[in-house]
């Protein structure tokens, strides 16, 4: 019986945080190849926590390679009859597993918001050729996530987290706006929107042009560095789920990366980009729009900086 009932979780000591023991594992599997993968469920909602348990390891590895027996239907039992177990718990503290509960279903919404399980793959397409390109679908819901995340009910148990998803809504705000600025939709796709090049005149104007050109070159630099910054944003949320909430969020995929390119040498470049400790202790790391044209030449990773030419 998975239900065993055995620590999964070590209290932290003087010198060590709390460490997790068990294993996370899926009802409905990862892949569809693999234990009860063959489902309508999304790759985002199989990550979902209506779709995990936390067992020890020997029966993670019994439902796993007893598949026809450990059902989804038969899982789903076991979870709910362990949750009413933990419930009637004399130490069971009822509303940090209340408030647990709600950020993890913020977390999930925010997850499939932000296209979470294809970020390098979106984020590629602003980052390439020169002229930021966003499919609609991807735009449409960051720019929900900025009014979603503002009217959120914060439980108010791990304010870092909170501040966190906050900095990210922000950096999406003006991601977003910079990038509607001069966007169009693409000839190719219907469904994609791209920059514009709005510095392409009808009649000739060798002033006008180069003046428009500059202003195009500063656009696209800062759209770039805005999606760097929403991909820092990112990186600094998932540090705070697991510093908060659960200690193996996303360790097996590792940090968000974005490809951009080609650059001057025509190869494209894999990069992690993350908020430093001193950007961190800022209040919030994203210091608006203003302060950001010139703070992002102090990134780890920018394309432009200073103000907009006249």
């Amino acid at each position: 019986m998975p239900d065993c009932r055995k620590l999964l979780v070590v209290d932290e000591t003087e010198t060590d945080d709390p460490a997790l023991i068990g294993e996370m594992a899926h009802m409905v599997a990862e892949s569809v190849d693999g234990p009860r993968g063959v489902s309508p469920l999304t790759p985002a909602e199989r990550d979902l926590y209506g779709n995990l348990l936390l067992l020890c390891r020997n029966h993670h590895r019994e439902i796993d390679e007893q598949p026809l027996h450990w059902t989804v239907e038969r899982l789903q039992i076991l979870k709910a009859d362990h949750e009413a177990w933990v419930g009637s718990n004399p130490n069971y503290d009822a509303q940090k597993v209340r408030d647990d509960i709600t950020y993890a279903g913020y977390v999930d919404e925010w997850l499939n918001l932000c296209h979470m399980h294809r970020w390098r793959e979106w984020s590629s397409f602003v980052l390439s050729s020169g002229q930021p390109g966003l499919e609609k679908s991807v735009r449409d819901d960051l720019t929900t996530v900025v009014s979603w995340t503002v009217k959120r009910v914060w439980p108010r148990r791990y304010p870092e987290l909170e501040s966190a998803l906050q900095n990210f809504a922000v950096v999406a705000r003006d991601f977003i706006g910079k990038f509607n600025e001069h966007c169009e939709t693409s000839r190719i796709d219907d469904d994609e929107l791209i920059t514009k090049k709005f510095y392409q005149i009808d009649e000739w104007n060798e002033e006008r042009y180069h003046r428009l050109f500059d202003r195009y070159e500063f656009h696209v630099d800062l759209v770039e560095d805005l999606m760097l910054e929403l991909t820092r944003a990112a990186n600094h949320v998932c540090d705070e789920i697991r510093n908060n909430l659960l200690h193996s969020f996303g360790l097996q995929e590792g940090r968000l990366s974005v490809m951009s390119g080609p650059h001057s040498d025509m190869c494209w470049r894999e990069s992690v980009v993350q908020y430093s400790k001193a950007e961190k202790a800022g209040a919030p790391p994203y210091p608006g729009l203003q302060a950001f044209l010139t703070a992002r030449a102090d990134r780890d990773m920018n394309f432009g900086s200073g103000s907009e030419p006249a």
